[in-house]
């Protein structure tokens, strides 16, 4: 295994993406069109960026 020659640290977030059609008013119901779970967290997306830039990249991160 490579080791890496960048290295992010920070915090490992779960990102919780709703679609909706509009912004609800205070204490209005709307429609999720669509609901999404993805990694997040600007360190972790960091990582990936370099990564997919073709550098060897690591990350060290807290989670909870």
């Amino acid at each position: 295994m490579l080791e890496p020659k960048v290295v992010s640290v920070g915090n490992a977030n779960i990102d919780l993406i709703i679609i909706v059609d509009r912004v609800p008013e205070p204490d209005e119901e709307v429609e999720a069109l669509n609901f999404e779970i993805s990694g997040g967290g600007s360190a972790a997306n960091f990582a990936v960026a370099v990564s997919r830039l073709g550098l060897q990249s690591g990350f060290i991160g807290c989670l909870g």
